[in-house]
């Protein structure tokens, strides 16, 4: 299990979406990471440091972007 604080930037900026983008911006909308430049919605995250692909069920987001929600539960980037 992996825990990132989402406060600490660079804990956060460790992790990226799963893209050959690698964008930072991401955060936690019901159960998923939505990147925010990418407009999209993925189910796991790439540790920079490492290389791997983590899955979300084995990822667990502290702080202030821990789990937000959209109007009537949905992504609020399509």
């Amino acid at each position: 299990m992996y825990r990132i604080n989402t406060t600490n930037k660079r804990e956060k900026w460790k992790w990226v979406c799963p893209t050959p983008h690698e964008h930072r911006d991401w955060r936690v909308v019901d159960g998923f990471f939505e990147c925010r430049s990418c407009g999209s919605v993925f189910r796991s995250l790439r540790n920079v440091q490492t290389g791997a692909e983590v899955p979300r069920d084995r990822v667990e987001v502290i702080g202030a972007e821990a789990d937000h929600k959209g109007q009537f539960g949905e992504p609020t980037v399509r």
